[in-house]
């Protein structure tokens, strides 16, 4: 479940999310796989989070560990006249053990040329990628300069079936809620 959002410039924010796995031998099931989240803003005793608390519920089937599912999230913010801008672009993997879990998604956005920076500062937007897949993509988003923008902080139970059937065994890092 992505709770909320922290560290934003902005406090006025909602999530687009998706689930993306990295191959076919990967089926959903069931459930929600990609989505938005309400738009939030922070509250005065809490004025550095913006609270979601959007539940997801999914199910995928597999036959091969290549290609583990990442959560996938635009955040976008809405500004007084009621425009969408993109805050920035996160990716983390879901994580392979079983049990809860409390993750942390750094959202970054590119910085853009020099003439893109000084444009965005003076209409007050922000650089977007042309292809959002390069966001989520590994080998691709290394040639991206970018900045640190936030973090969407996420809880997420992970269930399994049948993989210690098939001789493969998950355990829990030390220090994990499970």
């Amino acid at each position: 479940m992505p709770e909320g959002a922290t560290d934003f410039e902005k406090t006025n924010l909602f999530g687009k999310f998706s689930f993306v796995t990295g191959n076919e031998k990967w089926t959903q099931l069931d459930g929600t796989f990609a989505g938005q989240t309400q738009l939030s803003e922070a509250e005065a005793f809490q004025p550095d989070l913006v609270a979601w608390n959007h539940p997801l519920d999914m199910h995928f089937a597999t036959t091969t560990l290549d290609g583990w599912p990442k959560f996938c999230i635009e955040v976008w913010h809405e500004d007084r006249y009621g425009r969408n801008e993109l805050a920035g672009y996160g990716v983390t993997y879901v994580p392979t053990s079983p049990g809860e879990h409390e993750l942390e998604c750094v959202i970054w956005k590119p910085q853009g040329s020099l003439s893109e920076r000084i444009f965005n500062y003076f209409f007050d937007t922000t650089s977007h990628l042309d292809h959002t897949d390069v966001a989520y993509t590994t080998g691709d988003r290394f040639d991206l300069i970018t900045e640190s923008v936030g973090s969407v902080h996420l809880r997420i139970e992970v269930l399994q079936r049948g993989f210690r059937n098939r001789g493969v065994e998950f355990k829990s890092p030390p220090g994990a809620l499970a």
